[in-house]
């Protein structure tokens, strides 16, 4: 999958709201961006292999363009509302939105997964 600069620092940006979130747990099966503390180094991405992790990882923010690690997220918003049939829904004119049935949970954001983390949010 080909995301541009902006689409990352956004990607990037959503991550470290949704760790912040008091609903928000690493799974396994989840894939974590740890970007390097040494300017012009790349960092490393790790997935998590060992079951269910407490705490955070240090310094690193979930990658949701990885879609084991939304799929997670989308499990943790419905856990969190108690409703199981959320879906999101996706508009011609570019964004995103969750949706209850017929009411809209979240903003029309720009992507899924801020979709997703701003109604993870919400449940707060």
């Amino acid at each position: 999958m080909s995301e541009t600069k902006a689409t990352l620092d956004v990607l990037e940006a959503v991550g470290r709201r949704a760790i912040n979130c008091t609903h928000w747990r690493w799974q396994r099966g989840m894939k974590a961006i740890v970007p390097s503390r040494h300017e012009g180094a790349t960092g490393y991405t790790f997935r998590l292999d060992g079951g269910e992790q407490t705490g955070t990882v240090v310094g690193g923010y979930p990658d949701f363009t990885d879609s084991a690690t939304l799929g997670c997220l989308v499990g943790l918003v419905r856990e969190a509302t108690g409703k199981p049939w959320l879906f999101c829904t996706y508009r011609e004119e570019g964004f995103w939105s969750v949706c209850d049935l017929h009411a809209h949970l979240s903003g029309f954001v720009t992507t899924e997964a801020e979709a997703w983390v701003e109604t993870l949010e919400g449940v707060e």
